[in-house]
């Protein structure tokens, strides 16, 4: 098993969506890592967006390619919650303003982007595949 060791500060920038999709990923490869915090540590939140840019998300999407899946994206307790048949199927955490991925599946990952009815519609990209979800 191969060891990294990384000396770091804790803060946003270092421990932030970017760094922890990395962490997965290493350890997903089975290498052991070993994180030491440094400096002064920065617990503040880094991937929270406010209320009003999360709620232009909210509503159903049908995912056509995939027999016409349909997935609720609500907003729930400051953050988006993904529903398939009225199961909850988990937390989105975002990347960015319109990326979002979760944690428990870190395959997979949403992107909301503007259509032509000034609304949004969703693409989802699970292990290499992409589909887009049409708002209904």
């Amino acid at each position: 098993m191969h060891k990294l060791n990384l000396d770091a500060p804790f803060n946003s920038l270092s421990l932030g969506n970017v760094s922890l999709n990395f962490v997965r990923e290493l350890m997903d490869k089975d290498i052991e890592l070993n994180i030491f915090p440094v400096g002064q540590s920065d617990f503040s939140a880094f991937d929270k967006l406010p209320e009003e840019t999360l709620k232009k998300y909210e509503g159903k999407y049908d995912f056509e390619e995939i027999e016409h899946m349909v997935l609720e994206i609500k907003l729930e307790d400051g953050q988006l919650v993904v529903y398939q048949d009225g199961e909850n199927n988990g937390a989105l955490y975002p990347e960015s303003e319109t990326v979002f991925f979760s944690y428990k599946k870190s395959a997979e990952s949403f992107e909301f982007k503007k259509n032509e009815k000034n609304s949004f519609d969703a693409l989802m990209d699970f292990k290499g595949a992409k589909w887009e979800g049409v708002r209904l």
